[in-house]
């Protein structure tokens, strides 16, 4: 190599001072998208002038809040069970998580297990049928 030359030696999938996987956790990037929206909201600013600073519309904002909301809420739910394999109380569950005892009962029923996993796998198949036909009708009749 010469002193004309320049080349990057990058690690595949990192970049930047903090290593891969280092944050909290894989989805803190759903709560942090959701609490800039909230702040945005606090502040006194209407969500079509927080979707206008985004570069996006009303529509596409609202879908993204509501995805993050169901991907947060879907951590939550694999958390509270991965505590509760451990052996962990419903208490020091729900102090651990630092949301209320009755909200982790909610996420450890069987039927709320259910419901997420029948939204994913409703979500995936739209999204196959997007892709296959580009476009899908979704309504009543």
């Amino acid at each position: 190599m010469t002193e004309e030359e320049l080349s990057h030696y990058g690690v595949l999938r990192r970049s930047g001072r903090y290593p891969w996987g280092s944050g909290d956790n894989a989805y803190q990037n759903n709560q942090n998208f959701l609490g800039y929206v909230k702040d945005l909201q606090d502040k006194g600013l209407s969500e079509s002038e927080i979707a206008k600073g985004l570069g996006i519309t009303t529509t596409e904002l609202r879908a993204e809040k509501s995805i993050a909301k169901n991907e947060v809420k879907k951590q939550n739910q694999i958390d509270a069970l991965r505590y509760k394999e451990k052996g962990m109380s419903n208490t020091a569950i729900s102090e651990k998580m630092g949301i209320p005892e009755s909200s982790v009962r909610a996420m450890l029923k069987p039927a709320a297990v259910e419901k997420a996993n029948s939204l994913e796998v409703t979500s995936s198949y739209l999204k196959e049928l997007v892709d296959e036909q580009g476009y899908t009708d979704v309504g009543t009749g």
